[in-house]
């Protein structure tokens, strides 16, 4: 929010007290059973909803991009989905509901302003990789924890915050995978679920280059949240002095205001990770010669190294994370897929053994940015510029 504008808890406070009841919303958050809260937000919104006329309804989509139809060719859309669940081969392709229990973005530390809330217990999908793990762990409940769930899934997702750049919508679509199983020792699983998803990107991206999509290259960059966490701690700014303090989008800001840096990009960890981040370097060696090696092998052409300034997700993630970053023609480095591994399978099934590997990729940014000008050779009809 705008440093001019009252929060949500200013704007609660003041409604409370223009009621003439300073407990009323604490009332309503904590004293109110769910169940009755639902029904009053109900009775409201009923009641409201008579009054909206279809002038309303249209003004209200020719201000507001929240509720009008976005801008993409569906047709290029669905070929390019296509094209992602090809990549996937190896993933159950899952059709995920638009909406999630409610609580869910806020249990991974995203702001419930940043989602759109419904009644009746549930919240606007703003994430895809987290409904997907609720599948994951339902799965490994049901069929028991000896194999592995591979999942994949295209959503169009709702996130509330306000975007700089005009290019950009609330409402838009990723694709998605998470990766499911227990943990193997030597972080063995963690290298074969990030060598399979990495596949699956490198993979499209080949498939779409052979349609005509205009991807000169591409950048594997790995980075992990304890190696950062412990460069934090050598620089002497423990995470914890950041966290609460500073917002993480602006990690990187505070870190140059008091004048530190981190090493930046890598190739050969040991030689940045070395005394007693010695051991967090033999792990990052595994994954050069595990995963970026073998990816390189196979994908001649892609480029690997390692980031170690990311501070991006360091409080999203534990462990292993990944950027996919394509190069546009014109020199721009354009960061259209994320991931890492996360704790939540831990604490869905209440097992430390359990691992996840999600990750998501911006197909939609992919249209816009590196879509080709001439039909694509499968017959589709040409695209808009």
């Amino acid at each position: 929010m705008g440093k001019d504008r009252p929060s949500t808890r200013q704007i609660a406070e003041a409604i409370a007290r223009r009621a003439g009841s300073e407990e009323l919303t604490r009332l309503l958050v904590d004293e109110l059973p769910g169940s009755e809260l639902a029904s009053l937000l109900l009775h409201v919104m009923r009641e409201r909803s008579r009054s909206v006329t279809w002038v309303d309804a249209l003004r209200l989509v020719e201000r507001n991009g929240l509720v009008r139809a976005d801008i993409v060719d569906a047709r290029v859309m669905t070929q390019l989905d296509a094209h992602a669940f090809a990549a996937a081969e190896g993933f159950d392709a899952v059709e995920l509901s638009p909406v999630a229990p409610f609580g869910v973005n806020a249990l991974t530390g995203i702001d419930q302003n940043n989602v759109l809330t419904a009644t009746r217990g549930t919240e606007v999908l703003a994430d895809p990789t987290i409904a997907m793990a609720l599948e994951c762990a339902r799965r490994r409940k049901r069929d028991g924890r000896a194999g592995v769930v591979r999942l994949a899934a295209s959503q169009r997702l709702i996130r509330m915050q306000p975007f700089d750049d005009p290019g950009f919508s609330r409402h838009f679509r990723l694709f998605a995978l998470v990766t499911a199983g227990r943990d193997t020792g030597d972080e063995r699983f963690e290298q074969e679920a990030l060598r399979e998803q990495l596949s699956v990107w490198l993979t499209l991206v080949e498939s779409l280059r052979a349609a005509g999509w205009n991807i000169p290259n591409v950048r594997i960059e790995l980075s992990d949240t304890r190696v950062m966490r412990a460069l934090l701690e050598s620089a002497g700014v423990p995470l914890e002095s950041l966290r609460g303090h500073v917002s993480p989008m602006k990690f990187d800001e505070e870190l140059k205001r008091r004048g530190l840096s981190l090493p930046g990009p890598v190739t050969e960890p040991l030689k940045v990770l070395d005394g007693d981040l010695r051991r967090l370097g033999e792990r990052m060696e595994r994954l050069r010669t595990g995963v970026l090696e073998p990816l390189a092998a196979r994908f001649p052409g892609m480029e690997g190294r390692f980031d170690f300034a990311r501070l991006h997700g360091v409080n999203y993630y534990e462990g292993p994370t990944v950027h996919v970053i394509l190069r546009h023609p014109d020199g721009r480095e354009l960061p259209v897929g994320d991931g890492g591994f996360t704790t939540w399978m831990q604490s869905l099934l209440n097992d430390r053994k359990e691992r996840l590997l999600t990750g998501a990729l911006g197909t939609e940014f992919l249209y816009h940015v590196f879509r080709p000008a001439s039909p694509l050779r499968n017959g589709a009809r040409s695209m808009p510029q």
